[in-house]
């Protein structure tokens, strides 16, 4: 995992928190530009939910990252959109304001000054304005193998042979990636175990989002085989999520059901003609001992005043 930084300026002005997230944002934005990937409206955009951004971000909650999000957009550094394809997808859509672009000096792109043109001298070319010369501080998260992952500069462009980032739609297999879904043994493993055999296309392009390894299919085939064996949900084809579900929703990490539920008994018309006869004698029994205690009382007045 890269190196996490922020401008002391701008963290004194908007929080740490946010000043974190909008130079991760910058890099993103950089990252999109020099890909021409999520350009809308004159400029670009990433996206993402809190609770995936966390991921991004593993010392920030959901909550804190919804909270810097919503304050960033309050304060004017943050534009919010929505570009989802799915009327019913609500995942936000967020770019850089220009007023904090203004501010760190950078255009919509973030690969140069703010209102630089490509036509200027080479020697107009970017250079840093002073309210951004104070030295960045660093949130430092090591990657899986211990290593330090050095930071991109400001001033640093990004050509398209540069990772791929959170809010960027190149992490989606294209169409000519998940007609070869026939090709990959991994997901062939897969989906020749997988009982409901529906969508291939469809299940290819949330498998490849998995980044799967032979040891992670394995573990999918004997969850599949388990469930088929022992879960009674299973036993019917009918009850068996289609393949882009079980992969979309990590369908694996849920319970395997080996008992069904306990049916609800209800009374035979012999047990409630019996039920209603227990009442009606009850009543008739409540009603009795209410006349006793009413002629009791009555004959206790009588004997008192003779």
């Amino acid at each position: 995992m890269a190196d996490h930084n922020f401008n002391p300026l701008l963290a004194k002005k908007y929080g740490i928190n946010l000043a974190i997230i909008i130079n991760t944002a910058i890099f993103w934005t950089r990252s999109n530009a020099a890909k021409e990937d999520n350009f809308f409206n004159e400029r670009y955009w990433f996206y993402g939910t809190p609770e995936y951004f966390s991921k991004y971000f593993p010392y920030f909650t959901p909550d804190q990252i919804k909270y810097a999000l919503k304050k960033g957009k309050q304060c004017g550094v943050f534009l919010k959109g929505n570009f989802n394809k799915k009327g019913y997808d609500r995942t936000g859509w967020y770019s850089l304001s220009d007023e904090i672009l203004k501010e760190v000096n950078l255009d919509r792109t973030c690969l140069y000054p703010y209102g630089y043109n490509n036509k200027q001298n080479e020697q107009n070319k970017y250079q840093e304005s002073p309210q951004n010369q104070a030295a960045p501080h660093r949130v430092i998260l090591p990657n899986a193998s211990g290593k330090i992952t050095p930071t991109i500069p400001v001033n640093k462009s990004i050509n398209k042979k540069d990772i791929n980032t959170i809010g960027d739609s190149s992490n989606t297999p294209n169409e000519k990636s998940v007609d070869n879904y026939k090709d990959d043994p991994l997901f062939t493993k897969f989906y020749l175990n997988y009982p409901n055999k529906q969508k291939p296309k469809e299940a290819y392009k949330e498998f490849k989002k998995l980044k799967p390894t032979e040891e992670f299919v394995s573990m999918l085939v004997d969850d599949i085989n388990k469930r088929r064996s022992k879960d009674k949900r299973w036993q019917s084809r009918q009850y068996i999520p289609h393949p882009t579900t079980y992969l979309k929703t990590e369908y694996w990490m849920g319970d395997i059901i080996t008992e069904d539920k306990p049916k609800q008994k209800y009374p035979t018309k012999e047990e409630r003609a019996e039920n209603e006869k227990q009442i009606k004698r009850r009543e008739e029994e409540a009603a009795r001992l209410k006349k006793e205690e009413i002629e009791a009382s009555k004959n206790f007045k009588d004997t008192l005043f003779q």
